[in-house]
C-alpha cells in the first residue's frame, strides 16, 4: 500500500501557505459534492484561512439546509463576482469530480 503521508503533508502545507483558498464542486452538485465542500470549508475556516466556495450552477433545494450552503457562490448567477474570486485565489481545490 502506498504511503500517503507525503501527500497529506504537502496538502497541509498548501493550506497553511495560501491566503485565498477557493473550493469548487462539480456542475449539478449532489450531496457528496456539497457535503465535502462544506466540510473542508469549515475545517479551513477553523484554521483561520480565508476560504470561498463556488459551484457552476444552482444547488438543489434539499441541499440548502446544510450549515454554510448559503455562502456558496453560484457561477451562473454572478459570473463577474465569481471570476473575481477565481482571479484572487492562490489555491483552488476541486471537490468530488
Amino acid at each position: 500500500m502506498a504511503d500517503l503521508s507525503k501527500y497529506t503533508k504537502e496538502l497541509s502545507n498548501l493550506f497553511k501557505s495560501s491566503d485565498n483558498i477557493l473550493l469548487i464542486s462539480h456542475i449539478n452538485p449532489d450531496g457528496d459534492a456539497i457535503g465535502s465542500q462544506l466540510a473542508l470549508y469549515h475545517f479551513l475556516k477553523s484554521l483561520g484561512r480565508n476560504v470561498n466556495m463556488m459551484t457552476p450552477n444552482y444547488l438543489q433545494e434539499f441541499l440548502k439546509w446544510m450549515t454554510g450552503a448559503d455562502l456558496i457562490e453560484i457561477y451562473i448567477k454572478d459570473r463577474k463576482k465569481c471570476r473575481r474570486i477565481i482571479e484572487q485565489a492562490n489555491l483552488i481545490v476541486l471537490l468530488d469530480f
